[in-house]
């Protein structure tokens, strides 16, 4: 049973339907609970450009509803964030069409589903120019001032494969 209080931009029931499969029937710790927070509910709340979105505080009781825990998680939404800058760290690779696989806009919400996306798009471009085994590592800087995230993405490409020989027999 896990409640939640505070939240305002994504309602109780949305917040309970995403936790339960995950959480419901797995023992408690409260180390792995905050796991299971920051890899189910954090990237809702990073869709929609909440980047800084915190769960203080997880307070537990005996349910009276059912044989377990009654699990109430404290939210800090924070505020929306947009994205700033996004630059490429991409030896040798063709930046426009980088970006333009990856097609994030500079000053739209800081969507990080979306921009994991922009990374799925860009790796198909990649596997379609010979580079099957492309990796990625991604550096934020956020700033709370103006509610922006720039971003810098380093591609490594890897090693280039080109077709050899093709015999069609048949």
């Amino acid at each position: 049973e896990v409640t939640f209080s505070g939240n305002q931009v994504l309602p109780q029931k949305a917040l309970q339907n995403a936790i339960a499969g995950v959480a419901v029937g797995v023992p408690y710790s409260e180390s792995r609970f905050r796991q299971i927070l920051d890899t189910t509910i954090r990237p809702m709340y990073e869709e929609r450009g909440r980047i800084r979105v915190a769960f203080p505080a997880v307070h537990t009781e005996k349910s009276k509803q059912v044989n377990g825990l009654a699990v109430t998680v404290d939210v800090v939404e924070g505020e929306s964030y947009k994205f700033g800058e996004v630059g490429f760290s991409a030896a040798g690779l063709p930046e426009p069409e980088l970006r333009k696989a990856l097609n994030l806009k500079s000053g739209g919400i800081a969507n990080f589903t979306e921009f994991k996306s922009g990374l799925d798009r860009i790796r198909k471009f990649l596997g379609r120019n010979g580079y099957m085994n492309p990796e990625f590592r991604t550096d934020r800087k956020i700033h709370d001032d103006t509610k922006t995230v720039d971003l810098v993405i380093h591609v490594e490409q890897g090693q280039r494969f080109t077709f050899g020989k093709l015999t069609v027999k048949g």
